[in-house]
Order: C-alpha cells, then structure tokens, then sequence
C-alpha cells in the first residue's frame, strides 16, 4: 500500500495509546469499533476508553471493518489514517487535520470531521462510496477515486482540489462547499452523474468530465471557467453572479446533450465568450449580458437577457431558436448557416449569415430602435414596431458583404413610422401598416414591391411594364429613394412611370412621369422637381426627424387624395379603357421606358 502507515508509532497487535505522542490500533483479524460501550480489539477481547486522542499521528488499522459512532471519536491528531477491508464508519465527533483512508474490499467509507480545515491525504476505494462531511474547510492534496461507488464531499466552508478525484463504475461525484470551490489542475473522470455546488465563487480549472451522466455546476457568485465540462448527457450551470470563460486558450467548452446556462449578472464577456457544444439544445438566461459561441449546429429553446445584450455566435453551422429576447438590449446573430428564430423581442437586432444563399428568418419580432440584416434571404414575417417613444423604426438590409440581397419579404406594423436607412436587394416585398415609410437608399436590382398603409410602389428593372401600382419607379442600377409621408405624399428621385388605363405624360426636365388617374384618385397634383431640399425637410420633420437630404438632391413629388386601401400584390394590368388596343399600349409605354433607359 505504498509506505503505509508513514511511521512515528509502535506496532502491535493490540492497543497502543501514546498521550502525546502517535496512537496505531491494529486487529490482524477483526474488526475495530469505538463506541458507547468504548474501543474494542474484537481480537484480544479489551476494553478501552471510548476516545483515542492524540496530538501526532493516529492510525487505526482493521482487516475486517471499522466503527466510530455515538460517544466514539478520534481527536487532536495531526493526521488520522485509516485502513480496511469492508468499509469504515467514522461518524463520531472527530477532529483531524489531516485524513488518508484505504478500503481494500467492500463496504463504504464514511467520515465525519471538524477541523480549520481538513487535508484530504488520499482515499483509495475499491467497491463502495466514499463520504466525506466536514465542518469547516477543506483541501483535496491526494486522489480520492472508488473503482465503482460514489464519492461525495460535503464541506461548510472553502474547498478546494489539487488532486484527482475520480468514481469509477456507475459512480457519479457530488462536491458541495458553504464558501468558495476551486477545482485545480488535475482532471478527474466520473462514470456517473457530476453536481457541484458552492455558496462562494466556482472556479473550474480542469476538465470535468462525466461518461455517461448530468453535470450540475451552482455558485451563489460567479462560476469562473479556466477547464471544460464534459458529459454525454446535459451539463447545467447556475450562478448568482456570472458565468465566465477565463481561458486564453479558449480550451473551456462545455459539451453535452443539452448546455443549460442560468446567471444573475452575464454569461460570458463582450471579449470572451462562453463556448458551448450541445448535441441538443443550448438555452441561456441571464440579468445581464449573454455572450455565447456554439460550435456546429445550434439550436435554442431560449436566449435571454432582463438587462442587457444577447450575442449569438454559430460560425460553424446553422441557428435555430424558439425565442431570443433582450428587451432592454440589442440581439446580434452571426452565423454560417441559416438563422431561423421563432419568436425575437429586442430593442436593436442584428443577423449576419456568411454564407451565400443562406436565409434569416424570424416568425415574429417585436422591436424598438432598429433592425440590421446583412445575408442573401430575408424573411420577417411579422415585425411590431413596440415604439418606446416616437421616433421611427430603422432599418438596414443588405446582402453578404454588403452586396445585393436574393430576397427580402417584411411585413410589419408601426404606429410611429419606419426607415430603411439603407436598402440593397435584388428582390423585395415590403409590407408595413403604417403612415410614414421611407425607404432613404435602395439598389435595386429587379423588382421590388414596397407598401405603407396607404400606397403601393413598385421599382421594376427587369418587367419593363406598366403595373397595377399607385406610383412605379425605374431605378435602373442607380440608388434612390421613396418616402410615403403621414400626408399621403409620395416622394422619390427615380424615374416614375406611374400609371393607371388613362394616364398622361408630363414632362420633367429629361425624364418622363407617368401619372395615374382614375376615379379613386380625382385630384392629382404633380409639382414635378423639387429643389429646395429645405422644403422637404419641413414638410418631413413632424415624422422622420433624422432624415437629412443633400441640398443638390434632386425629387420628384406626388400628391394624392384619397384613402387607397389595396395592398396585396400587385398584377400586371391587361385591359384598357381608353380604347386603345392593349399591345399597342404596351409597346408604347415600353417604348418611353426603353428610352429613359
């Protein structure tokens, strides 16, 4: 047994009680129990007192088992080592400062202690658990590990490891501390189920590893990762404070069926995110902050936030979640794959996908300042505009590096107003039920269908025909604008082909306007070029407060009465009532286009 006992007392086989000096009980045959009745040597039949104190070294030493209970105790030893074959019960009112037990057959461990603080010498068992209840604090310096059986430590105060503590079997681990937990550098594999629990700070500097069980980490302050946490089935961490990644080697993954992360204050840093590995599902709640990195594939049932930010980052796979919510913050999503989201709460959202031809789509959104999208497919289908005050939505959507989207679809309500500050798609339909929609800087490279409340606008590159739409616009490949203002006006600097059956050609400058005229519309004013940006401002500010024109941007401006209510998608018109053969007036409304082209 490696040096056992390490010396300093006398061996016999008997009793020997040295007062101040080292105490060695030893049965070469049976068992050792101190009680009420006192210390037995079932071998020689004597009694002794029921209390074996000594300020040195104890060693008690059965071939069979050991008992300690009721009035039975071991005080004031330096060190206490213990040895067995079936088990050992030292549950009496002990006092150590320091412990190495061996149990060579079957039977648990068990001992009770009340010191300072305890050192865990080493404990080697070989069929059964091993308890440990200290009162006080504690230090593991040597393995504990069981061939198959539990191990659990239960401390009041401060514990920490600096050894392996290992259960194999089906064994499982349970470390609970009043105070602070470190677990130190020396990894240790469990076969069972893993709990962790400290009412201080969790300091995690090894692998935590679990074969084939739950890892459970709480602290009633920060749980602080240096190592990694790793188990076949869920891994759950719960902090009061936050939840750190501490690694510059960015080594400390927590990998599991299921990741389940829980903080009063963050989890993970703006600089140093939490990564997680989860087969399954991955769910985060904070107060604060969320900042995690998933590895492949991640799907969510929850990313939460009460008080701050929640940053997603998948750069390996694709995203899904049922929910992301950071009511008083901003979600960012960043993904190589597609990002689908069920249900989105924020005051500013943004989503990046990197790969080409990957969509973002989000069921519903309910958002306050602002929304940025960069990916090839945007798809929102249902964005409320929950205004905090009143100022406009504002939104930015863009392809992959800033180019051209393939898609984008939104539909959205806002009883304030939205702004796409900036627009870039090959494809859009635009939806919001509201008075005051701008779109300020659009590239186009299609058709796009853009609707508020009121009004229906069309851009169109690639039809080159006149469409059932209140204003249609031929951008060409440059950059425009339309704004639907609260007035039921109409602005934009593009080329305006807006039409109805009877319509009529006024003439702006070198560019063509084609004004629509039916009975819905009775009174229409075309006042043709604006140049003074100034008067655009006035006539805009009540709504959109941040737009700003250039003095030499040049408008084009369309007033309509009336109260048009369509604003479904638009299709094409094929008859006309002016009496006019449709072919011919579509060749000549061609023709105009083709000639502003």
């Amino acid at each position: 047994l490696g040096g056992w006992p390490p010396g300093g007392g006398v061996r016999r086989g008997g009793i020997v009680y040295t007062d101040a000096g080292d105490v060695e009980v030893s049965s070469a045959g049976g068992d050792i129990e101190l009680g009420a009745a006192g210390l037995t040597a079932w071998l020689n039949g004597d009694a002794q007192p029921d209390r074996v104190r000594a300020t040195g070294l104890i060693v008690l030493d059965a071939t069979a088992g050991m008992l300690l209970q009721h009035d039975g105790r071991i005080r004031g030893a330096r060190e206490l080592w213990t040895r067995s074959a079936h088990g050992q019960h030292l549950a009496g009112d002990n006092a150590a400062g320091a412990w190495h037990a061996v149990n060579t057959a079957d039977g648990d461990i068990v001992f009770y202690n009340t010191a300072d603080t305890l050192r865990i010498l080493g404990v080697t068992q070989n069929a059964g658990a091993v308890e440990v209840r200290q009162t006080g604090a504690a230090q593991v310096t040597g393995a504990v590990t069981t061939a198959a059986g539990d191990i659990a430590l239960y401390v009041t105060g401060a514990l920490t490891t600096h050894a392996v503590v290992a259960a194999g079997g089906a064994g499982g681990l349970t470390m609970t501390a009043g105070g602070d937990m470190v677990i130190g550098d020396e990894a240790g594999t469990v076969f069972g189920a893993v709990r962790l629990d400290a009412g201080g700070f969790l300091d995690v500097h090894s692998l935590v590893f679990s074969d084939s069980g739950r890892i459970d980490m709480r602290a009633g302050r920060d749980v602080v990762f240096f190592g990694a946490a790793q188990t076949g089935d869920a891994v759950t961490v719960d902090a009061g404070g936050s939840i750190i990644n501490a690694s510059y080697a960015d080594n400390a993954v927590l990998t599991g069926r299921a990741v389940d992360l829980t903080a009063g204050a963050d989890i993970g840093q703006p600089d140093r995110f939490v990564v997680v590995s989860a087969r399954d599902v991955l769910n985060a709640r904070a107060g604060g902050g969320v900042w995690v990195r998933g590895l492949g594939d991640v799907y969510s049932g929850h990313l939460e936030s009460a008080a701050g930010d929640v940053t997603l980052y998948a750069l390996e796979g694709a995203f899904r979640a049922d929910r992301v919510a950071a009511p008083a913050g901003t979600v960012t999503v960043v993904s190589a794959g597609p990002v689908a989201v069920q249900e989105l709460a924020a005051v500013q959202a943004n989503f990046t996908v990197r790969s080409q031809g990957r969509p973002v789509q989000v069921t519903e959104a309910a958002l306050v300042r602002g929304l940025t999208v960069e990916a090839d497919v945007v798809r929102f289908s249902s964005i409320d505009h929950a205004a905090g005050g009143q100022e406009p939505l504002r939104v930015t959507v863009t392809g992959r590096h800033e180019g051209l989207a393939d898609e984008v679809y939104m539909f959205g309500r806002s009883s304030v107003g939205v702004v796409f500050d900036r627009l870039d798609a090959d494809f859009a339909d635009i939806t919001f039920i509201t008075d005051d929609l701008a779109f300020l800087d659009v590239l186009l490279g299609s058709t796009a269908y853009l609707r508020n409340a009121h009004h229906l606008a069309v851009a169109d590159n690639v039809e080159r025909r006149l469409m059932d739409a209140h204003l249609q616009v031929h951008p060409r490949d440059e950059r425009f604008y339309v704004i639907f203002a609260a007035n039921r006006t109409i602005l934009s600097n593009a080329l305006d082909v807006n039409y109805d059956d009877d319509y009529i050609v006024n003439e702006f400058d070198t560019e063509n306007s084609f004004v629509r005229s039916t009975f819905k519309y009775p009174h229409v004013v075309v006042l043709g070029e604006v140049q003074d940006a100034a008067s655009v401002v006035r006539l805009l500010a009540p709504v959109f407060a941040g737009v700003v024109f250039d003095e030499n941007m040049r408008l084009q401006l369309l007033e309509m009465d009336g109260t048009p209510l369509n604003t479904e998608a638009p299709e094409p018109t094929e008859t006309t009532s002016a009496g006019e053969p449709e072919a011919e007036r579509q060749a000549d409304a061609n023709e105009r286009l083709d000639g502003n082209a």
